[in-house]
């Protein structure tokens, strides 16, 4: 885990450089922008005296639709700059090295996670609608980079499953949906339950979705790691359970239970 967080965070390190650059460059860019437009447009206005050779440029470079488009690729440019600048933000926080247990709001890890995954949840052939129900939760003692990757882990196996039904066009006018719900437990124990529509989990293969290596992925796809390492991370190292309530042709819903 502690390979992977020091990963990320170079990454996140490297695209986090020319990003500041692109943002902290992008006002000065837009002032720039604007004065050229508005000295263009004082020499468009005395067009008459102008040198034909500049009448005919301004006329084959279509000068009105850039001066309309042009702001358009700056505001564009700048959004996408703060969804990178966003995005990296996520990774530094989903790299921190977890050295010791902290304390901290599962909600703020599982809002790192979605915005981490949003590329798979909006992509724009496949948009699956998400459900958040948080109750109102103390801290949990956890740690954290370890628990995160443990839901994340399940989050993209409820995209795997939409994803699989969306191919298959069993939909109908259903929306792709996961559902991610908390709530407070008795003895000070917290509950985390997400649940998906996708075509759920056969009997045959139920009882082996822990099962390091097991998966139902063709081999370039899946290793059968990924909720093998989330049943590690919450039962073994928080102490805590987990289990999968599904059934063929049913949402399949994973509950995590873990210890304040």
């Amino acid at each position: 885990m502690s390979s992977l967080g020091e990963m990320v965070a170079g990454v996140a390190h490297e695209i986090n450089n020319p990003v500041t650059f692109i943002l902290g460059n992008l006002n000065h860019l837009d002032n720039y922008t604007k004065d050229l437009l508005d000295l263009v447009n004082l020499l468009h206005k005395n067009s008459s005296n102008l040198p034909n050779e500049v009448a005919d440029k301004i006329e084959e470079i279509e000068l009105d639709y850039i001066e309309e488009d042009l702001p358009k690729l700056l505001d564009s440019i700048e959004r996408g700059a703060n969804r990178i600048n966003k995005i990296v933000k996520s990774l530094q926080v989903f790299s921190r090295l977890d050295k010791k247990i902290i304390s901290v709001d599962i909600h703020v890890i599982i809002d790192s996670i979605l915005l981490i995954l949003q590329p798979r949840l909006q992509n724009p052939l496949f948009q699956i609608k998400v459900i958040q129900d948080y109750s109102e939760l103390s801290l949990v003692n956890c740690y954290p980079n370890a628990l995160k990757q443990a839901i994340m882990n399940i989050i993209n196996n409820a995209i795997d499953a939409l994803e699989i039904k969306f191919s298959q066009n069993k939909f109908g006018k259903e929306q792709p949906k996961i559902s991610i719900r908390t709530e407070k437990l008795q003895n000070d124990w917290l509950g985390i339950y997400i649940s998906d529509n996708g075509l759920g989990i056969t009997e045959e293969n139920y009882s082996k979705i822990f099962d390091p290596f097991f998966t139902t992925k063709p081999v370039s796809q899946g290793t059968g790691l990924g909720l093998s390492i989330s049943y590690q991370i919450i039962v073994e190292q928080h102490e805590g359970r987990i289990k999968c309530i599904s059934s063929p042709e049913k949402r399949a819903e994973f509950v995590i239970e873990i210890p304040t």
